[in-house]
């Protein structure tokens, strides 16, 4: 076989080196070409920026584009944006340059009459002269000085919270050692454990600038300190010029911080003082004493408020002892049986600045007894109060006494506390308990220290009978959770359909929409609560049945499971709460006469609450209207044995301000 000079490589014996050499040097000079041809480019980058003009291009470039009308397509849409606005800048600029030339105007004209009085003027002259002299009487040399003086007293006052840093310690008391802060804020008084009757101490001035203003004293007391007065006077030297003063030869500081409040709208035509006085103490002690002066105090001051407080056992009582839970909110009292003349104990402190709210005391005794209550300004005795009640009848258990703004006696109120003193009667045949404590009413306990929720975004169907008609327990939980409701409370109704006693529609009815009524529209939250009427109407109690059932709407049973599932069917994740009756004179009325009592009905909530999985409130068992009080004497919880009172309302209200947040979350 043979390839002789057929290919370049093909024929091994006779190589073709001459066509080789060729092919290899054009291949030579192509890559000398092109390592020229990239040095040139090189070269060509490397120094085109040095010969180029930039700013000739720019203007080249900006001369086409406006020729082609690119620049001002780019342009006005920018220029537009702003015009509006810097057209309204200059228009309102012009505005108020007319508005100073009117000004300027006006003064020109008055400075013009002003130039031209005559001498001896009684007009003009004679007002600029008047202006000269100040609230005081001082003169001053002119206009603006007084202008001037009397605004810098007044800032002076205002910038150094109406402090005072020219203290007097009245006679020079050996046994008083006053100080000040260095901004002087605070006087300080150390007492040495001498006593002696009325030791005084100047530590404050009110101007007459001031007028018209509020005065808060805060003294915080290292210990129980006796005082003569806390005064305000119109003498700088000595307390005896007293325009108001808060006074006891009896009265204790209670340790801790107190505060006292005075006006100036009634004081005379001069400066005031503030003075502080103690009276024959034998405690040494330190009082560090500050104020403030303002037309007002905040809104947050003005209500009660609770402290923790150590009781105390008048004159060492032997016939008492007491013992407090961790935070001092529960004192348990101990009496022995015997007789004893005053076995009293002060419980706690209730703070506050002007009352807004009731206090409500509550009194949990081991048997029936008789107790009086006071609350009294005076933290060591009863005897002077400002609240009492005296010889209430208490059963055992629960007891409540409901303060009311209206009840005090504000001439007893000096200072911002009063103190809970109870007493036990002289003779004692038994030995018992008691637990007390006290705070603001339900309204203020849940707003202020239960919960934080606004529940305002939500809607409430109430539906039930009279006591619900009434909204007792509605309104509480209204002003507790900012939630409104619909009121579908109708007076005597029943639960479930009875037409052999009534004529009433029956809560069934008007949920359902039976028998020409409307009906009741949806809502996030629904409320039913009824049953004392079914046990005075003799509604049948009926028997549960398995859901989606045909119910017998004349029956407790047959009501409350189609009241539920009608609820459902309008939303299928709607809030219900099941609300039992609350006790009342219907409790012991038996099956001879009423074969329906009311744990029949309170059985019938629970059970179909839990065959639905809705929520039941056992008023019965979580409120605490009970027998006893339902007719108290001094605070009953119900109107009529049935209907509740106000309290009864914030008792039936409590156990749905705990739920209803909880299932609106």
């Amino acid at each position: 076989m043979s390839f002789v000079n057929k290919y370049p490589y093909t024929d091994f014996h006779e190589l073709n080196l001459d066509w080789f050499l060729a092919e290899f040097k054009k291949v030579t000079d192509k890559v000398t070409t092109l390592d020229a041809t990239v040095q040139q480019f090189t070269e060509f980058v490397t120094n085109y920026f040095d010969n180029l003009d930039v700013q000739e291009e720019i203007n080249n470039k900006l001369d086409a584009m406006a020729a082609d009308g690119s620049l001002s397509a780019l342009i006005q849409p920018l220029f537009d944006e702003y015009k509006t606005e810097i057209d309204n800048i200059v228009e309102q600029q012009t505005t108020d340059i007319g508005h100073q030339d009117e000004k300027i105007a006006v003064l020109e004209g008055r400075m013009d009459a002003f130039a031209s009085l005559t001498d001896g003027s009684t007009t003009g002259d004679a007002e600029l002269m008047d202006i000269r002299v100040g609230i005081d009487g001082e003169s001053f040399p002119s206009a603006g000085d007084a202008v001037r003086g009397q605004v810098d007293a007044l800032l002076n006052y205002t910038m150094n919270d109406y402090t005072y840093n020219d203290v007097v310690n009245y006679g020079d008391n050996v046994h008083l050692t006053v100080t000040q802060n260095g901004d002087y804020t605070e006087t300080t008084i150390v007492k040495d454990s001498t006593g002696v009757v009325n030791e005084g101490v100047r530590f404050g001035k009110i101007p007459k600038l001031l007028w018209g203003k509020k005065i808060r004293v805060k003294v915080d007391a290292s210990n129980d300190v006796r005082i003569s007065k806390i005064a305000l006077t119109s003498t700088d030297n000595n307390w005896s010029g007293v325009v108001k003063e808060i006074t006891s030869t009896d009265y204790n500081i209670t340790q801790g911080v107190t505060y006292y409040y005075f006006d100036t709208y009634d004081t005379t035509a001069q400066d005031m003082y503030l003075w502080f006085v103690f009276y024959n103490s034998t405690t040494e002690s330190t009082v560090k004493l500050s104020y403030q002066i303002k037309p007002d105090f905040p809104e947050e001051d003005k209500s009660f408020y609770l402290e923790p407080y150590n009781p105390e056992i008048y004159n060492s009582n032997a016939y008492l002892s007491f013992t407090q839970n961790d935070n001092k909110t529960v004192t348990t009292v101990t009496r022995t049986s015997g007789t004893t003349v005053n076995p009293s104990v002060r419980l706690g402190c209730a703070r506050y600045d002007k009352i807004n709210d009731a206090l409500v005391i509550m009194v949990n005794s081991s048997i029936a007894c008789t107790l009086s209550l006071y609350l009294s300004d005076i933290p060591r005795s009863w005897s002077t109060n400002a609240w009492k009640r005296e010889n209430a009848s208490l059963k055992a258990g629960n007891n409540y006494f409901v303060v009311n703004k209206e009840d005090l006696d504000t001439t007893y109120m000096w200072s911002d506390a009063v103190w809970l003193w109870i007493k036990t009667a002289d003779t004692v045949d038994a030995n018992y308990t008691f637990d007390v404590s006290f705070c603001p009413n339900i309204i203020s306990f849940a707003k202020t220290a239960l919960f934080t929720k606004d529940l305002s975004g939500y809607s409430w169907n109430a539906v039930g009978d009279s006591i619900t008609y009434q909204h007792k327990y509605m309104d509480t939980i209204k002003a507790a959770l900012n939630i409104n409701y619909n009121n579908y409370g109708i007076s005597a109704c029943t639960i479930a359909i009875n037409d052999t006693y009534l004529t009433a529609q029956s809560i069934v009815e008007r949920v359902l929409g039976l028998n020409g009524n409307p009906g009741i529209s949806d809502a996030d939250l629904w409320t039913i609560n009824g049953g004392l009427n079914d046990v005075l109407y003799k509604t049948p109690i009926g028997v549960i049945l398995d859901p989606g059932s045909t119910f017998d709407n004349t029956t407790i049973y047959g009501a409350l499971q189609s009241i539920v599932e009608c609820i459902l069917a309008k939303r299928a994740y709607a809030k219900i709460i099941l609300a039992t009756p609350t006790h009342s004179a219907r409790d012991t009325w038996g099956p001879s006469t009423y074969p329906t009592t009311i744990d029949m009905i309170r059985k019938a909530f629970i059970d179909v609450g839990e065959l639905y999985g809705v929520p039941v409130i056992d008023l019965w068992k979580e409120c605490e209207i009970n027998r006893f009080n339902m007719s108290d004497a001094l605070n009953p919880t119900t109107q009529d044995t049935v209907h509740p009172t106000d309290l009864g309302g914030q008792m039936m209200a409590a156990p749905f301000i705990v739920k209803i947040p909880q299932m609106l979350d």
